[in-house]
């Protein structure tokens, strides 16, 4: 392990998974707000599949609606939001 090194910066990870398959898809940014961003536009895509106002949903809660959208599919989505490190093995 003498040969693992931390690189910086910290990279921010939004994953999508949805049914059917448990389909995963991620992107990976270096700053946070487009990472949040990304997280919106996945809201704004999907949220008519279940006759929900996308736009009054992130107005009213702002990023916490990725901590709500696996309720608010009935459990047939979830958004997440991950700070990672960047490490590289040599």
């Amino acid at each position: 392990m003498s040969d693992h090194t931390l690189k910086n910066p910290i990279v921010f990870t939004i994953v999508h998974i949805s049914e059917p398959g448990l389909q995963t898809n991620c992107a990976v940014f270096q700053k946070e707000e487009d990472a949040v961003q990304a997280g919106f536009a996945i809201v704004q895509e999907n949220s008519p599949n279940y006759q929900l106002d996308a736009d009054a949903l992130i107005e009213e809660n702002g990023e916490y609606i990725f901590e709500e959208w696996h309720t608010l599919t009935s459990h047939r989505e979830r958004i997440s939001l991950y700070q990672s490190p960047v490490n590289v093995f040599n």
